[in-house]
């Protein structure tokens, strides 16, 4: 027999989902909403307090969201990100054509350019390393540092090649050296759990990372690092 869930990832979601007559509501928690950039802080906490009363389950993207959501709700659940099996056994892909004739050592930041991301600390690598390309790929977002960001794209060793096909992440990754997460620790960091460092895991190349909760949890696995 078929149960219907409703699968909600956002609170602000939440007023619909009993409209849908579900026989379960999950909470696919994968973030803390109300700490991002612009956020309604108030209202995102008010429908968030709303959906948790709906919720039969809370799934929690991270431990420190699980922690914090564990005396807001009585089934809260660790439900970390995964990545696709073209992550764990990628085929052989040739060098991505905006990366060839760089040199090695590479170095690679994918990800959205958002206000968690340390630009400014990016830009200082690519000055400190002048013989290391840095590598970046993804959406520059609105809140992004603009100072430092037009600063890093113009220097010599640098590489900024826009948005790419999410299917095509492994082959850049087998085509860097040394991976990056460059967040702001503190903040929206100390909860958040990227699916590029799940994606990053999977790929075996050299992770280093500021220090955030998430990175640490890894251990070995990946360089945490102070900016």
């Amino acid at each position: 027999m078929t149960r219907r869930a409703v699968w909600v990832v956002s609170p602000v979601f939440g007023p619909v989902a009993p409209t849908l007559h579900a026989e379960a509501i999950i909470y696919h928690l994968v973030d803390d909403f109300s700490m991002a950039a612009g956020a309604d802080a108030e209202l995102l906490t008010h429908l968030e307090r709303e959906l948790l009363g709906q919720a039969d389950v809370v799934l929690a993207a991270s431990k420190p969201l699980a922690d914090k959501k564990a005396t807001a709700h009585p089934d809260v659940r660790l439900f970390p990100h995964a990545v696709k099996k073209e992550f764990l056994d990628p085929p052989d892909a040739a060098t991505p054509a905006e990366l060839r004739g760089t040199g090695r050592p590479r170095v690679l930041f994918a990800g959205k350019l958002a206000d968690v991301v340390d630009v400014e600390l990016l830009d200082r690598l690519a000055a400190a390393l002048p013989e290391v390309c840095i590598a970046v790929i993804g959406q520059v977002m609105r809140d992004t540092d603009r100072p430092a960001w037009n600063r890093l794209v113009a220097r010599p060793n640098a590489r900024f090649c826009g948005q790419v096909p999410h299917g095509d992440l492994p082959a850049w990754f087998a085509a860097c050296d040394v991976l990056l997460l460059p967040f702001h620790p503190g903040g929206h960091m100390d909860f958040a759990g990227p699916v590029v460092l799940y994606e990053y895991l999977a790929s075996g190349r050299p992770i280093v990372a500021t220090d955030f909760p998430a990175a640490r949890q890894f251990g070995d696995l990946v360089t945490t690092a102070g900016s």
